[in-house]
């Protein structure tokens, strides 16, 4: 992999390096537990779980319901979420600023 080039990264919209604790995290999924939480088999049913363990983590500091936690696959359908509220828009038009991010467009 190439050095990175010293300066100011300006372009953060679709990547960014993750935080130390993020990769420690994430480490035992990018080796031996790669399941889809989705999937039924062995390898899914221990995703699910660790899903479901971050989602409990994540509701307790933020003083919500896990079931108010909503995961997703990236920040389009994030943005696709947080635009709608997860429901499909009632009228046939939307107003948004200029300045929104293309995704959110």
């Amino acid at each position: 992999m190439p050095a990175p080039v010293a300066g100011i990264d300006m372009d953060r919209a679709a990547t960014a390096p993750l935080r130390p604790e993020a990769r420690a995290a994430m480490e035992p999924f990018l080796a031996d537990r790669y399941g889809n939480p989705s999937s039924a088999h062995a390898l899914g049913r221990d995703a699910m779980r660790a899903l479901d363990e971050a989602r409990e983590e994540l509701a307790d500091l933020l003083g919500c319901m896990p079931s108010e936690v909503v995961v997703t696959s990236g920040g389009t359908e994030s943005d696709v979420h947080a635009v709608t509220g997860g429901i499909p828009p009632r009228a046939d038009r939307v107003i948004c600023s200029a300045v929104e991010h293309p995704a959110v467009l």
